[in-house]
């Protein structure tokens, strides 16, 4: 455990002795331009202030050692200073022993300069841009331990007041001491430079202290950091686990003090300031005599965070203010307070001999700046402090602050706002008229007619799930209705995530299963499905029957189930792609034949641009079938709406649709949602604070009441459920303080296992989570059984209404707000760590899994590991690209290169990445980009002289070129390639180029010349066994024969390759042979041969699902 009291603070008052003085050299270490540097960072966010930590610790943790290796001690840290005690006995010790002393105070001075300097050629600290400046003193100490229920302690005395005078005046990299400081040095050993006022520079550059000063044999032993102690000083949280940093949103409150002069006086006054942060859940830092005087820092925000925090701090000015009142008027102390709000850094500043728990950023610094610019009697506030709606400000001007570089408005607290209520409008309260809405709209379902599109709006929490729920069960009451629900992963976005969900719901698919009975449970919910189909008497039952059966292999590929020679195993990305839609939509026509259902589409500003395609392409069919699609969305940012579905869209269609805004509950619907979550009437005081504070938000309520029950804040008396203290409780009306304050209530050991599983997702694996939390400390200390440990947790955060249960070993958030919270709580550092751990387990647990490589892509990237996220990258790509996922693959593909780009000006690997983008550019017809893509993959090849990788390029360009009609330089880049190709004596580039070149000559009509080319290309191929290839080649020779009139010539080649592509399998070549077989009989008049060709292509195009060729052979079979 480290030390976060002072050992001289502890020994003394396990002692039983609470104030006395020493005689001290005394050290104030203080870092210049920190305002400014924190101000520059905290714009860069979470990321800044984790900066900004790291830089306090980097330079304080090796001067912290120092000190406490000379024999000095901190009593505290005042976020970028701190001030060393180094005590001597002056009643038994001799001159030269404490001249003796003095010096290794210098010592610490210089090695701490010296050590800054050197930092300064760090490139990390040197852009810091901060300067450090050390004052020196000697003189009394006075100390105390203040306080009764918690204690506080303070060092002050002429040796601090001292040495912060120093300080203030020493330039940066230097060392400034007073005269009481210089008697116990000798000028020969260090030379010093009179500046005024008694202060002198001390001249240290060039001078070997090391060697003067006199040092003991070891570094002093100190006491073990007992806990029971530090409790009466601290929260158990604060030191309880030390080790994990977190952002939060923190109130920071400075309170300046003058004449409090004596142990009683300061006791008095540091216990009301105590008691009174105490009660409000505030955290007292500290009392510190330092260059600002008497102050006082405490934090509402953290360790433990409320849901009203700011209001919190606010009713403890207050009921400081009241209590103080007596005080200032009897013995003349006087006060002045700066608070603030914002985020902050939060977590430990120093190292194991001594450190403090500390909330670092712009908005803390701010506080001090406020509180010294107060006038006596003054409370000053930032503008973030003054929206609170509870309390009056009145605007003070705009101020400058050293450290800032733009004014600042400034606020001066006047008192309470009584008058200050929310005010509420329409009746909601079970949300009625919204409900009837929605069942009117969706009457045809009763009549097995399609109803149409419903849209839900709100906020978050604002209830559309639970009108969903609403709506579902009123429809099930009164009707037979099937309802899917496909819901949006927010974080990955993967293409057709929400209705990958759905299928795999539907299957009952389940990560935790082995595969042999995710496989059981897919066939037996499917065979059940044909069973269903094969009894229903529509009349599209039996077409729909047989395309579900034909799609079987692409539902099961959907949600990670294989089947070898299957269908899907047959089919090119398009062919893949084209089918997953297919399938999706027939599923859905299926169930609405055995009776009406409704699509909930949940969340649909989160829906993924393929999902978003299928459904533009669903609507249309839909219309023919008892169908409804449920959209429930969140506002933009702006508050404007976004419709899935374009409502012109739905108006050139003639789809209906309607639109359901979701408000805020009325006072009295309000009420009654309360009293029913709450178990009872409610007190007029209580729902008063939930009306304040929940604004009419039903899940804003929610946490509300759990909070309560948790936090057994509630009594009942005579059935009037009521505050245990009334007086105490101001609600905030900040959800996220809701959830913190919620995340807060929870153990260390849950807390942890939370934020490590929202890491993760909302929805989270059970392995995975298992895998992760096996590297955590805590987790690693814990005796037993690491599952069993692991499942206490699950269950007692699942117990407090964090997630529940999917099944066994899935979990879900119960709001993504939860979440949300628990991860951006997180130090960056802390998010890579668990990021790589995550990916780690997912690598383990699913090996070669091709669905996880986006999920690995992820958080490897997340983690900062260049290396693994471009591995996962291309694998994440070349899957979206095989299964014409074309959106993903181009991102994906744009990602990796970019990254390889940063570290490599030369690379093989661009080339080849930047020739697969090009080629899925040109199959979605982007082909400006895709000629981009291939015109810079030839410049890099070029730079490499790779006779390979240019051949690649220009092959590629110089077919884009032919599609796109320009001949000329088309054929000279295809010339161009075949020279590279045969220079790298490259086989298979010299085929590929030669079929390029033949289909350069058809398409202008130069048949002879096509026929050589095609011909070269085709023995080139038998010639390296790549038979196959030649089908698409063969296709097109039959068709410049049959143009020629040799019509044998022509169907002698097809044959002889269907024979080579029927020992393949190829199923796509098959399907293009058959289909010009056919063409070319029905051109030579062969009308039986034809017809007999044709539908075997056309049944080969319907089992591959390619359109192309079924519109092709249903056309030619016409003219047969």
């Amino acid at each position: 455990m480290k030390h976060f009291l002072p050992h001289f603070i502890q020994e003394n008052y396990r002692h039983g002795k609470l104030e006395g003085r020493l005689r001290a050299f005394t050290m104030f270490v203080d870092l210049s331009g920190f305002t400014r540097l924190t101000e520059k960072l905290m714009q860069k966010g979470p990321e800044g202030a984790e900066e900004l930590s790291y830089a306090l610790n980097h330079i304080f943790q090796p001067t912290v050692a120092l000190v406490y290796e000379q024999g000095g001690f901190i009593p505290n840290f005042a976020g970028d200073s701190f001030i060393a005690i180094f005590p001597y006995k002056e009643d038994s010790a001799t001159h030269a022993e404490i001249s003796g002393i003095a010096l290794r105070v210098a010592e610490t001075a210089q090695s701490t300069l010296r050590r800054f300097i050197s930092d300064q050629e760090d490139p990390v600290m040197a852009e810091y841009n901060i300067g450090i400046k050390i004052g020196i003193s000697e003189g009394d100490v006075k100390w105390g331990i203040v306080g009764s229920k918690r204690k506080g302690y303070y060092f002050m005395g002429e040796a601090i007041e001292g040495c912060s005078d120093a300080q203030v005046r020493a330039e940066s990299l230097q060392a400034v001491a007073d005269e009481r400081f210089l008697k116990f040095i000798r000028p020969e050993i260090i030379d010093s430079e009179s500046i005024g006022d008694g202060l002198s520079q001390l001249l240290l550059e060039g001078i070997n202290l090391s060697e003067s000063a006199p040092h003991t044999n070891s570094a002093p032993k100190l006491p073990k950091p007992d806990p029971v102690v530090m409790e009466e000083f601290f929260p158990k949280e604060v030191f309880e686990n030390p080790g994990i940093g977190e952002f939060r949103n923190v109130v920071s409150v400075f309170l300046s003090f003058t004449g409090v002069n004596t142990h009683e006086a300061l006791d008095h006054f540091s216990t009301v300031v105590l008691d009174q942060s105490e009660n409000f859940g505030g955290y007292f830092k500290e009392i510190d005599f330092g260059d600002k005087g008497g102050v006082i820092f405490c934090i509402f925000g953290a360790p433990v965070s409320f849901e009203n925090n700011l209001d919190r701090a606010l009713e403890f000015i207050t009921a400081v203010q009241d209590d103080l009142l007596h005080m200032e008027n009897i013995t003349g102390a006087r006060y002045r307070i700066g608070i603030t709000s914002g985020t902050a850094f939060t977590g430990v500043i120093g190292s194991g001999e001594r450190c403090q728990y500390a909330a670092v950023g712009a908005r803390v610094n701010l506080g001090a700046r406020l509180m010294m610019q107060a006038k006596w009697g003054e409370v000053m506030a930032d503008e973030n402090v003054q929206r609170n709606r509870n309390f009056k400000f009145s605007f003070k001007g705009e101020g400058n602050f050293k450290g800032f570089e733009k004014s600042i408005p400034t606020y001066v607290l006047s008192g309470r706002n009584l008058g200050g209520r929310t005010s509420f409008s329409g009746n909601y309260f079970g949300r009625q008229s919204e409900l009837k809405t929605l069942l009117d709209f969706a009457m045809p379902l009763r009549e097995n007619r399609f109803a149409g599109v419903a849209f839900v709006f709100g906020e978050a929490g604002i209830g559309k799930s639970r009108l969903s729920y609403e709506f579902r069960r009123s429809m099930r009451e009164t009707m037979a209705v099937s309802w899917f629900t496909c819901q949006s992963d927010q974080i990955l976005r993967k293409p057709f995530n929400p209705f990958i969900y759905f299928l795999k719901y539907y299957f009952e698919q389940s990560p935790e299963n082995s595969q042999e009975r995710n496989r059981e449970l897919f066939e037996n919910n499917f065979l059940e499905l044909q069973y269903e189909l094969t009894e229903n008497r529509h009349p599209e039952a039996d077409a729909v029957r047989r395309e579900i059966a034909r799609t079987q292999s692409v539902l099961a590929a959907m949600v990670g189930i294989h089947y070898t020679n299957s269908l899907w195993d047959q089919l090119d990305a398009r062919g893949r792609y084209q089918n997953a839609l297919s399938a999706m939509a027939n599923l859905f026509v299926a169930e609405s034949l055995l009776q009406p259902v409704v699509i909930e589409l949940e969340d649909a500003h989160w829906y993924d641009d393929m999902s978003r395609e299928f459904l533009l392409q669903f609507i249309r069919r839909a219309q023919g079938y008892p169908l409804f699609f449920l959209v429930t969305s969140r506002y933009e940012d702006d508050g404007s709406r976004s419709f899935i579905f374009r409502l012109n869209l739905l108006k050139e269609l003639q789809i209906p649709n309607t639109e359901v805004d979701l408000n805020f509950l009325s006072p009295e619907d309000l009420k009654s949602f309360a009293e029913a979550r709450m178990g009872g009437k409610l007190h007029s005081d209580l729902l008063e604070l939930i009306q304040r504070m929940t604004q009419g938000n039903p899940f804003y309520v929610e946490q509300m009441a759990d909070y309560f029950r948790e936090a057994n804040l509630l009594k009942t008396t005579d059935g009037v459920v009521q505050l245990q203290q009334a007086e105490d409780i101001q609600m905030s009306d900040s959800v996220k303080q809701i959830m913190m304050a919620r995340i807060d209530r929870l153990s260390g050991l849950v807390k942890e296992t939370v934020k490590a599983a929202a890491v993760i997702g909302r929805e989270f694996e059970l392995p995975v989570l298992s895998a992760v939390m096996a590297r955590q400390e805590e987790f690693a200390r814990k005796n037993g059984d690491l599952e069993l440990v692991l499942r206490e947790q699950i269950q007692t955060a699942e117990k407090w209404q964090i997630w529940h249960a999917m099944n066994e070993l899935r979990y879900i958030f119960r709001h993504s707000l939860l979440r949300e919270a628990a991860y951006d709580m997180q130090l960056r550092t802390r998010l890579r760590e668990l990021h790589h751990l995550i990916a780690e387990a997912i690598e383990h647990l699913y090996p070669g899994s091709e669905e996880r490589f986006v999920d690995l892509a992820f958080h490897y990237e997340q983690s900062e590991d260049t290396q693994k996220t471009n591995k996962f990258l291309e694998k994440a790509a070349r899957y979206s690209q095989r299964n014409y996922l074309n959106r993903q693959a181009l991102k994906y593909y744009e990602k990796i290169i970019d990254n390889l780009l940063k570290n490599a000006k030369k690379s093989k690997k661009i080339v080849k990445l930047l020739l697969r983008k090009g080629a899925v550019h040109e199959l979605v017809g982007q082909w400006d980009e895709a000629e981009q893509d291939y015109r810079s993959a030839l410049d890099s090849a070029k730079k490499l002289n790779d006779w390979y990788l240019i051949g690649r390029s220009n092959r590629r360009l110089g077919q884009l070129l032919m599609l796109r009609g320009n001949y000329t330089e088309a054929k000279k880049h295809l010339d161009v390639a075949v020279t590279c190709f045969e220079l790298a004596n490259d086989q298979v580039g010299i085929a590929k180029t030669y079929g390029n070149l033949g289909t350069f000559f058809f398409r202008q009509g130069s048949y002879d010349a096509a026929k050589s080319w095609f011909a070269k290309a085709i023995e080139i191929n038998r010639s390296v066994q790549r038979d196959a290839e030649n089908a698409a080649i063969v296709a097109n020779l039959g068709l410049i024969f049959m143009n020629q009139g040799h019509y044998d010539e022509g169907i002698r080649w097809l044959e002889e390759q269907l024979d080579i592509a029927e020992r393949a399998g190829d199923k796509q070549g098959l399907t293009t042979l058959y289909t010009n077989l056919g063409i070319i009989y029905l051109e030579k008049g062969a009308l039986d041969s034809a017809l007999l060709c044709l539908e075997k292509g056309l049944a080969l195009s319907e089992e591959l699902g390619n359109k192309l060729f079924m519109t092709i052979c249903i056309g030619s079979i016409g003219s047969v």
